[in-house]
């Protein structure tokens, strides 16, 4: 027996309910509005899956092989300097820091470009290409399952003898089959809502309302505040090297901690962390630090907690400078006061892996991190996490 996607079923049953309420319905309720709503919620978890199961998973292969390409270029830096090919060692360490610059793969070569970077080029461009037809192939495969959603809909609509429905959702059909045919850059699909008013002229933009709190999240936020301006805050120990201006981060207002943005360099031929930027959840919502470090052009990598979740601890790597880490996150339970390691998780390794040096576990321990500290000049020379238990 043909099994169908979850997602397909669920759809059916909804469709069918909507259906048969509206063929039992007075005639004075409007069955076309009730469809639109149907197709809105319908559309709207497809693109949900769309973002998740295309988009999201094409950004984290992405992030992964540029990950790759920087262990490459520190790795032919390594065998060249061995081999004492100074011209090649010092072409690669050039394309070391121009890609932890820009987070760019170029499309093509420059004929002065050197002979181990076009070779290193070469090789990922090619798995680039791979990434996207399995991408494409992805949304094509998602976008075959919704379709038959979709036209399933319209043909027991075209039985009940409601054309009027049957035609919008066959406009669906076409609208999703054009928005999802080549998902450009992993963009995903994107809808204009006909019922949307006109773009405004540029012009000073106001912002958006606040965001209703509930009482716990105004006392978490409140206790927040409170622990940043507490003298008895507690740190955890640095990962990295000596020197460098000292730097200290907490939000005034109540943040916790969800993350950073990253830029990468180089540092006595290695992989460092060359700037940081810390993000926080604040009761406005989540805002971005100040830049410390080497923070010019647009950062390398930026590792965010995903909706409910907070830093809980790094695991970095540090010698002269703080060479890498990678994140936890921890979950925001609903009392809020301390964080749950109940499905917790790990960001990539960001930066260089420092050697032969080990990592250093710099955690809460559940406590709500509210900032970070350190030093930092030309690059980041060290780092460690600010946390309070709340009262």
């Amino acid at each position: 027996m043909k099994k169908h996607h979850p997602m397909f079923v669920a759809m059916l049953m909804a469709l069918s309910v909507t259906m048969h309420a509206q063929d039992n319905a007075a005639p004075a309720e409007p069955a076309q509005s009730d469809m639109q709503k149907w197709i809105a919620t319908t559309d709207a978890q497809w693109q949900a899956a769309f973002k998740r199961d295309v988009t999201d998973a094409h950004e984290a292969e992405l992030s992964k092989l540029k990950l790759q390409y920087l262990t490459s270029l520190e790795t032919g830096i390594a065998k060249a300097s061995a081999a004492s090919d100074l011209a090649g060692a010092v072409a690669l360490r050039d394309e070391q820091k121009r890609f932890g610059d820009t987070n760019v793969f170029p499309e093509k070569d420059e004929a002065a470009d050197a002979a181990p970077v076009k070779q290193l080029r070469a090789a990922i461009r090619l798995q680039i290409a791979r990434l996207e037809k399995e991408r494409d192939a992805r949304a094509k495969a998602l976008l075959a399952k919704y379709d038959q959603v979709l036209a399933q809909a319209q043909s027991q609509l075209t039985q009940r003898q409601r054309l009027d429905d049957a035609l919008l959702v066959k406009a669906q059909r076409e609208e999703a089959a054009a928005a999802w045919a080549t998902p450009a850059n992993a963009a995903g699909p994107e809808k204009k809502d006909p019922a949307a008013a006109p773009a405004a002229a540029p012009g000073p933009q106001t912002n958006p309302p606040p965001r209703v709190l509930s009482n716990i999240e105004k006392r978490f936020y409140a206790a927040l505040a409170e622990a940043a301006a507490r003298s008895d805050r507690e740190e955890t120990k640095k990962s990295g090297g000596h020197g460098g201006g000292e730097f200290t981060e907490v939000r005034p207002e109540g943040g916790l901690l969800v993350g950073f943005e990253v830029w990468r360099g180089n540092y006595a031929g290695h992989l460092v962390i060359r700037g940081i930027r810390p993000i926080f959840q604040t009761a406005a919502g989540r805002l971005k630090g100040k830049g410390h470090g080497n923070v010019k052009g647009e950062p390398g990598v930026t590792v965010e907690a995903k909706e409910g979740y907070a830093v809980a601890a790094i695991e970095a790597r540090g010698g002269d400078r703080l060479d890498g880490f990678e994140v936890l996150f921890w979950k925001i339970p609903p009392s809020m006061w301390r964080l749950n390691a109940e499905g917790s998780y790990k960001s990539e390794w960001i930066g260089g892996k420092g050697g032969g040096k080990s990592r250093h576990p710099l955690g809460s321990n559940g406590q709500p991190v509210l900032g970070i500290f350190g030093a930092s000049g030309a690059e980041v020379d060290r780092m460690g996490l600010i946390y309070a238990e709340l009262r």
